[in-house]
């Protein structure tokens, strides 16, 4: 985080899995895998199919089809087209569920995803790894602003967008040059970025690249570390620094680690140390060099496990 950062980032932040759409009408990963690999372009192709059948990671599989020279053309295009019926199936689940879920739904997005808002030059964040529309189309903004940086949507947001997803509905991912602006300017006071950020760290249903591709799944070699340009627990770190506590827990357990490796290592040794002194010393043969080899570790260890304190 930049020294001269006007936003200081919330220290609880929400970080959301497939079992947080569960309760809503969404699916877990294992039913997705399922999903997708039902669909018609998988079951007609024995190589598409052999693929996901070998791995329950369909975003593994989704970021090798799309990488590897081994598929072709119209191999990554049938992958994708059915990763995108699964996942349009997935969202009419989750906004055609019955009432009494939907306004659970609406519920848990006002008062539970809204609670972690930040306030003041604090910034609140909510990272998902999921890829549907839950909190697009049941969090209000009248309980606080929340955007994702660098995309937006009228309809988003509003807590009444029930409708299905149009092509006019889709996001397109914007330009680098208006993206690294974001990065640039993503903890300053007039970056246009709100007090309260929804970070999709593996891509989302209804974004799509200037090209037209859909980004349903960003994949396993982009994560939310590219978005920011450096490592994520160096991102870590900037953005949530830890505590004196948490500083002093860390260093005093890696000690209490060295002493029982120590330890253990000291006992070891001693006890060949012993054999030594007895077979070579009170039987009168002479030392090998490996024995005194072993002595001489045996005293650097004692020593250092004194001095690592």
């Amino acid at each position: 985080m930049p020294l001269d950062a006007w936003y200081t980032p919330r220290e609880a932040v929400l970080l959301t899995g497939a079992g947080f759409s569960k309760p809503y009408g969404g699916f877990l990963g294992s039913e997705m895998w399922s999903l997708i690999l039902n669909q018609p372009q998988i079951s007609r192709s024995q190589k598409l199919r052999a693929c996901l059948l070998e791995n329950l990671n369909y975003e593994a599989v989704y970021d090798a089809i799309l990488t590897s020279d081994r598929y072709s053309e119209e191999e990554q295009t049938n992958f994708t087209v059915a990763l995108k019926n699964a996942y349009l199936q997935l969202d009419d689940a989750i906004r055609t569920n019955d009432r009494s879920r939907l306004g659970l739904a609406s519920m848990m997005c006002q008062y539970f995803v809204s609670s972690f808002i930040g306030s003041g030059r604090e910034r609140g964040f909510v990272f998902t790894l999921n890829q549907d529309l839950l909190v697009e189309r049941f969090y209000s903004q009248d309980r606080g602003t929340i955007q994702i940086p660098s995309l937006g949507h009228p309809k988003w947001f509003h807590g009444q967008f029930r409708t299905p997803l149009e092509s006019e509905n889709w996001i397109t991912i914007p330009p680098d040059d208006q993206i690294n602006k974001y990065k640039t300017e993503f903890w300053s006071k007039d970056s246009g970025i709100e007090q309260f950020v929804y970070l999709k760290l593996h891509g989302s249903y209804g974004w799509r690249y200037g090209d037209g591709k859909n980004a349903l799944v960003v994949g396993l070699t982009k994560r939310l570390a590219d978005w920011l340009d450096q490592p994520i627990h160096e991102f870590e770190d900037q953005a949530f620094p830890p505590t004196r506590y948490e500083r002093f827990t860390k260093r005093f357990t890696n000690r209490i680690g060295n002493t029982v490796a120590y330890t253990f290592l000291i006992a070891m040794l001693g006890a060949i140390a012993y054999t030594i002194f007895e077979t070579f010393i009170i039987h009168g043969s002479d030392i090998a060099w490996w024995g005194w080899a072993l002595v001489a570790l045996y005293v650097f260890i004692m020593w250092r496990s004194h001095t690592s304190w």
